[in-house]
């Protein structure tokens, strides 16, 4: 005889709330994923090292607010200092309750009040307690994805030579 056994769970999976990379402009970045059951994925990035790190409970209350508030807000999905060269910069891709998807990047340091929000969020984040650190793991980070790191280039500055002496 076979048995089949089915478990009925009301349990719906986890969904992404966040999924945001910061670039220094010069010599780190940090990609992190928030989930709404509270998990977290963090990537922490040097010139020399990767590493992967999970939490469980990250404490996500204050970014639901904040998402929120996103996904209201009439703001734009780019701003880019063009005077600013090695700058920091963000990419945040933010996720409504039903799948939806807004991407906000950002270079330089005048974005509107709310993603400044978001980017001290994910910094203090960073800090909380219980991030452990995974070996062997491969998380994907779609906010690195065609995310440019590259320093912007002003290409207003002209070369001029160097006046020839005349005896």
């Amino acid at each position: 005889m076979i048995f089949f056994c089915c478990c009925n769970s009301d349990r719906k999976p986890a969904m992404v709330i966040i999924d945001y990379t910061f670039d220094n402009g010069w010599s780190h970045s940090y990609s992190i994923k928030i989930y709404n059951d509270g998990k977290a994925y963090l990537k922490k990035s040097t010139l020399k090292t990767d590493r992967i790190y999970v939490n469980n409970h990250l404490n996500i209350a204050d970014l639901k607010g904040l998402v929120d508030s996103l996904i209201v807000a009439k703001i734009n999905a780019k701003y880019e200092d063009a005077h600013l060269q090695d700058g920091s910069s963000f990419n945040a891709l933010v996720y409504d309750n039903k799948g939806g998807v807004s991407n906000y990047y950002v270079y330089g340091d005048k974005p509107p009040e709310l993603l400044n929000k978001l980017k001290h969020y994910a910094f203090i984040s960073l800090k909380q307690k219980g991030w452990y650190e995974l070996k062997d793991t491969i998380i994907t980070f779609t906010s690195v994805t065609n995310f440019k790191i590259t320093p912007k280039i002003d290409t207003n500055i002209r070369f001029l030579p160097p006046k020839p002496d005349i005896e």
